[in-house]
């Protein structure tokens, strides 16, 4: 009987694991387009195929570079099956969104298909845009159904062989648990009668056993035994033999054994608990022992740093005064010459007459720095960094612009209703700020600074001003705008890219005074080195469409080299450095 079982057991696992196996290999179904490849230019093609979950998903790794996070999977595929909006609208918000705008993703005649169908949108006329970009695209809108039908027909028939096949396996596997229960129901049937038969075949024991007994001792050791008397007292009635005696004693030192063991695993895990505490302690003053060093090493770094700070510090003010002494004397030998008297120094908030230079200048930048809607569009992205310092309250945050320039910057800031102040040397373009009823201070940006307590300012920024500077004066730039910020305070620093060779070798030299590019990591490590935190490197393509030479395909000949020449042609044309003043 124990074969039998042996090998009832064994078929039976075999068959449930066959079908197992079975019904972990079912068919499920897959749509025919796959996900998207990661590459920097596609076609509409490539992205229309898709259709609702999986256009949202593969959309958002073609143009962001990442998946789709649920909130946005949700509301654009609800909006794309009520028809409130289109895949071409999606792809628009996707690639001109600011994530978008970073990563440059470029589809063909997306720009041109995206603003017709905003051109849809309007009230009046998009209703007869929509009729005419129908009546013309009639033909392709006729191949494109007939490519769907054929399509959602070859998806119809996939589907309904795999239900086939799925409704085959599943009934094969209803009529194996069919079977597999049967046998249950046999084995339950069996295992019952078998315990019958045990348990009367136990009580007949049971009843000759207690038939002995009672032969040999008398029916006084059963009633004593039964009432919780040990039969082996004196107080019995009748003195049980060395047999029952010998088994009384075996039955208690079995039990003192089993006690005994149970402590025995209670002191080895109390060992076991002491040993690893013990381990916990040393590691524990281990990493203090080595937390403390570090710490020390730290501090007398530190030390070392303030003491070398300092010192620089000091020769830098003797060397401002001794220029600023060697200056006074100069205009005053001069005046005295020219037997004119010398003029007051000009207060800020006055404006004197623009220089002949300062003409030419704002001449200079009003035909290469481009439009003002240009600029706007340029810095608008900036408007973000200074919500996140500014947001909690925007009145009492002053952003500070050196080198205003023209203003387009300040006039978003006062857009955005922040209180801008904007500084520059140039007198012609501080009147035309003032015109705008901007607040611009006219002067030197160091002499502003200065005059200005510390912590007084959210956020500083700088665009195109680093690359006018000498190496010390930027420096001194840097540290006096820390000085200014307020714990948590932003510095914005933007200029041109020399990782773009044609702005290193040619466009950064239209204005002539510029001194020299700097470059990305150059910049950034100046400003972590003079006390700013969180510092970060946005490279710039906002609203500054450059037509890029294409890369080579791979295939052809010296395609490589020839490809890391063209990507120095490549790179965004402007950068910014931004960090913050820690608190």
């Amino acid at each position: 009987m124990q074969q039998v079982r042996h090998e009832l057991a064994t078929r039976s696992a075999q068959r449930s694991g066959d079908a197992q196996q079975s019904w972990e290999q079912a068919p499920h179904w897959l749509p025919d387009t796959g996900q998207i490849a990661d590459k920097h230019q596609y076609t509409l093609q490539e992205l229309l195929q898709y259709e609702d979950v999986d256009f949202v998903d593969n959309a958002y790794r073609a143009m962001l570079g990442r998946p789709v996070d649920q909130d946005a999977l949700a509301m654009y595929t609800q909006r794309l099956r009520d028809g409130s909006i289109t895949k071409l609208e999606v792809l628009g918000a996707l690639r001109w969104s600011l994530e978008g705008e970073q990563r440059g993703t470029r589809i063909h005649r997306l720009r041109l298909l995206w603003t017709l169908q905003r051109w849809k949108r309007k009230r009046l006329l998009g209703p007869v845009i929509e009729w005419a970009h129908a009546a013309i695209r009639l033909p392709r809108t006729a191949r494109t159904e007939s490519l769907n039908h054929a399509r959602s027909v070859r998806e119809t028939q996939r589907i309904g062989e795999l239900l086939n096949e799925v409704s085959n396996l599943a009934s094969s596997r209803c009529a194996q648990l069919e079977r597999q229960l049967a046998e249950l129901t046999t084995q339950l049937q069996l295992a019952e009668s078998r315990s019958g038969v045990r348990d009367e075949a136990h009580d007949a024991r049971l009843g000759s056993l207690e038939m002995i007994v009672q032969s040999e001792f008398g029916p006084e050791v059963l009633q004593a035994t039964a009432a919780g008397v040990d039969p082996a007292e004196p107080a019995a009635t009748r003195r049980p033999s060395m047999l029952v005696r010998m088994s009384l004693l075996e039955q208690r030192l079995e039990d003192d054994a089993a006690e005994l063991r149970q402590l025995r695993g209670q002191l080895d895990m109390a060992r076991s608990f002491a040993g690893e505490h013990e381990q916990r302690l040393e590691a524990l003053r281990v990493a203090v022992e080595e937390s403390a060093a570090a710490g020390r090493d730290h501090h007398a770094r530190f030390n070392l740093d303030m003491s070398a700070i300092n010192a620089r510090q000091s020769r830098d003010e003797g060397r401002l005064d001794v220029l600023e002494l060697g200056g006074r004397s100069q205009v005053a030998n001069a005046a005295s010459a020219s037997g004119a008297a010398l003029p007051s120094p000009e207060v800020h908030g006055s404006v004197s007459a623009a220089s002949d230079m300062d003409v030419m200048y704002a001449a200079l930048e009003d035909s290469f720095r481009g439009s003002r809607e240009l600029v706007k569009e340029r810095v608008r992205p900036y408007l973000h960094d200074v919500e996140l310092v500014c947001g909690a309250d925007p009145g009492s945050a002053l952003v500070l612009d050196i080198g205003c320039g023209r203003g387009e910057w300040l006039e978003l800031v006062r857009d955005a209703g922040y209180p801008g102040r904007g500084i520059d040397m140039n007198g012609m373009f501080v009147q035309t700020c003032r015109a705008m009823g901007l607040d611009v201070v006219h002067g030197d940006a160091f002499e502003v600074l200065r005059g200005m307590p510390a912590g007084s300012a959210s956020v500083i920024t700088s665009m195109h001003l680093v690359e006018h500077l000498a190496f010390e004066t930027m420096i001194a730039l840097i540290d006096e705008c820390h000085r200014v910020l307020r714990p948590g305070g932003m510095l914005i620093l933007e200029t041109p890219n020399p990782e773009n060779l044609s702005v290193g070798a040619f466009s950064f030299y239209m204005d002539p005074t510029h001194r020299n590019p700097i470059p990305p990591d150059l910049l950034l490590w100046l400003t972590r080195s003079r006390g700013f935190a969180d510092v970060r490197i946005d490279r710039l393509t906002q609203a500054r469409d450059v037509v890029f030479p294409e890369l080579l395909d791979e295939s052809q000949p010296g395609s490589n080299s020839i490809n890391r020449i063209i990507e120095q042609f490549r790179a965004p044309l402007d950068y910014a450095v931004i960090s913050r003043k820690t608190s």
